[in-house]
């Protein structure tokens, strides 16, 4: 294998993409912690808080019109591109950079809809800044949005409904009002509000996110490429295609190495972590949904209700929860939240690490072994027998199990 560099003029999200989801109303918690981890990144000067959204998949369609230069389709990675294209438009109009750098964020397409395609590459790309001119600052004002201030930046609020981020968008000349149909449009538009409220006072966010350092990036990714008619290609297509999400495992992977991140655990042991859940764990599993005769899709739902079985072994063993959970295949963020982190909001490493062992033991050292040991330990213990004379007095201690 070997690098290549390639210069990529824009990105198109191909039409059987499904719509923006990061900014659906029901998304919030995925979006704040989503945007918790950018922001975190970027405002570490220390360079160990780097954010990597790891891989992207998809393919290079040469240009047509400018040699040398290619168009990037991704398959899967739509939503984090999507987001990750607002955040840095957002800090391209909030800095002012100069129009050519400003010009570039004009690749970005997408070609699910019409109405999607026009409003990432003309109208968005058609706003110079985020400053106030005098009628907008009145209009605002007259919305009881009373820190409205002509030359100023679009203040932080709602208005009704709606954030003033995206009521500002909404009545700008050009802003079609059949946008307001498209759920892609849509979801932009609340993304941008939550990016504004996130973002708006970090100081010089354009210059942060473009670290001329390749190594010092906050924000980073991986790219494969999958070529259209290959197998990968194939089942890329057909998840985009029905609107795939992530499954529950998934969410419990990506919040577990966030807090670890968040949380200071250290770097080597949260990528040597990453790299056993990404291949020890999920092959023990997919081994185990094969000997049971289960889809191969199955996977994910047994790893998922043995990770929340132990998570309340040890949370009734440290009086971090007093209900068991449930819905075991189902992930619960609050729940594990309340067993990892303390009262003060600080990461319990003995519990990760207690976590870590016990789906290590269950997994041991191929897709074969069992815990039989481990849960010997957790639901029997040593404890001292007393037997007594006929007159009540002890007669010494035996050992026995319990």
């Amino acid at each position: 294998n070997r690098e290549v560099e390639v210069r990529v003029s824009e990105i198109v999200i191909p039409k059987m993409q499904r719509d923006y989801a990061q900014g659906r109303s029901n998304e919030a918690e995925v979006r704040g912690n989503f945007l918790q981890a950018l922001y975190d990144a970027i405002g570490d000067d220390s360079g160990r808080r780097r954010c990597s959204l790891n891989f992207i998949y998809g393919h290079f369609l040469e240009s047509r019109e400018r040699d040398g230069e290619v168009s990037f389709v991704p398959y899967d990675g739509q939503q984090r591109l999507t987001t990750l294209y607002l955040l840095y438009w957002y800090a391209s109009r909030r800095d002012a950079v100069e129009q050519v750098a400003a010009n570039y964020l004009r690749g970005f397409r997408y070609d699910t809809r019409f109405s999607s395609t026009t409003f990432t590459t003309m109208f968005l790309s058609g706003i110079p800044d985020l400053f106030l001119s005098e009628e907008e600052a009145k209009w605002l004002k007259r919305l009881n949005v009373q820190n409205a201030v002509e030359g100023e930046m679009v203040p932080v609020g709602d208005v009704g409904d709606c954030g003033v981020f995206s009521s500002w968008l909404k009545n700008k000349n050009g802003f079609a009002r059949s946008w307001q149909d498209d759920p892609t449009v849509r979801g932009m538009l609340t993304m941008l509000d939550a990016i504004h409220a996130k973002f708006h006072d970090v100081p010089h966010l354009w210059l942060r996110l473009c670290e001329s350092d390749p190594t010092k990036l906050p924000i980073y990714f991986f790219f494969q490429q999958v070529a259209r008619n290959s197998e990968a290609g194939s089942t890329f297509i057909k998840m985009n295609s029905r609107g795939k999400l992530l499954t529950e495992f998934e969410c419990f992977k990506a919040d577990f190495l966030r807090l670890l991140r968040k949380g200071g655990y250290p770097d080597v042991k949260r990528e040597k972590l990453a790299e056993k859940i990404n291949k020890t764990w999920e092959l023990s599993f997919w081994a185990l949904a094969k000997r049971l005769r289960l889809e191969e899709t199955d996977t994910d739902i047994l790893l998922m209700r043995y990770v929340n079985f132990v998570i309340d072994l040890i949370g009734f063993e440290r009086n971090g929860i007093d209900k068991r959970n449930r819905r075991l295949h189902l992930y619960d963020s609050v729940r594990f939240k309340k067993v990892v982190l303390s009262s003060e909001g600080e990461l319990n490493e003995d519990v990760i690490d207690e976590l870590t062992a016990a789906i290590d033991t269950w997994c041991g050292e191929g897709p074969e072994s069992r815990g039989d040991e481990y849960f010997q330990g957790v639901f029997c213990r040593e404890d001292e027998t007393r037997e007594v004379n006929d007159d009540g007095n002890p007669n010494g201690n035996e050992s026995g199990r319990r």
